[in-house]
């Protein structure tokens, strides 16, 4: 349903389901910051992230997202 000016009105029941996930989002980021340290690896950080976002019955929305697809291929040592 489009409100005045083509604004995009949310229902009850949809506003409940962007909070859920803006819950979800936010934990996994609270979980980031905390583990965000010297010696913390990208890959450790992004595996934390995918599965407290698993966990909480979610699915990561930009995983294999994009050319080359994200998490971007590990790099030669």
């Amino acid at each position: 349903m489009f409100g005045r000016g083509g604004i995009e009105l949310k229902t009850p029941e949809q506003l409940a389901l962007m909070r859920q996930a803006g819950l979800v989002v936010a934990r996994a980021l609270q979980l980031l910051q905390e583990s965000a340290a010297p010696g913390a690896t990208t890959a450790a950080l992004d595996q934390l992230a995918e599965t407290s976002i698993r966990d909480a019955g979610a699915v990561p929305s930009f995983l294999g997202y994009g050319e080359p697809p994200f998490p971007a291929p590990s790099a030669p040592r």
